[in-house]
């Protein structure tokens, strides 16, 4: 069941329970030490976003989940935003190290990715890029560091798009990983 944000009323998510096993089974596949990435892409408003919540609802007692949420900023690029923001939700009432993103310390996409490889030793991890059409160019080279790794992790990377909304840095970005 999804939550209905006007009125915080629980609806369920009718007639999406083959996208929502796709999600399951990019799970189970990394799970069993096959890493994956999805991408979930469609216009505004069609629920992307409750399809990966609802499914990501269904994995928490197999896999690690860490949500980050893009969001679009027009005169302001906050680098790493919502890879940070996935990292600080889930150290909440942990008592864990996180990765340094940027900063002083500069370790970009090798320590989130050594990081990230530490914690899919320990358990699968989901990790899910919501809104990725406003990710700026640093998150954008983090996660095509992370989903160039090896695949041999337990980790599935799951992102959304809105359709039509690609810019030309994500459309470049989208053909590599499509290459990859």
């Amino acid at each position: 069941r999804v939550a209905d944000r006007a009125s915080g009323v629980h609806r369920p998510l009718v007639g999406r329970a083959g996208e929502i096993e796709a999600v399951l089974r990019l799970v189970d596949d990394a799970a069993g030490g096959e890493a994956g990435a999805l991408l979930v892409s469609g216009e505004a408003g069609v629920g992307k976003t409750a399809l990966v919540r609802e499914a990501s609802a269904h994995v928490g007692e197999v896999a690690d989940v860490l949500w980050g949420l893009c969001l679009p900023l027009t005169s302001l690029a906050v680098p790493f935003l919502p890879l940070t923001s996935a990292l600080r939700e889930w150290a909440a009432g942990r008592d864990a190290p996180m990765p340094v993103l940027g900063g002083s310390a500069g370790e970009g996409p090798t320590g989130f990715d050594t990081w990230l490889g530490e914690l899919c030793r320990q358990r699968p991890v989901l990790l899910v890029v919501d809104d990725l059409q406003w990710a700026d160019q640093s998150t954008l080279d983090v996660l095509m560091y992370v989903i160039a790794g090896l695949a041999a992790r337990r980790l599935a990377v799951v992102t959304t798009v809105r359709t039509g909304e690609e810019g030309d840095p994500l459309r470049r970005w989208l053909a590599d990983v499509r290459r990859l």
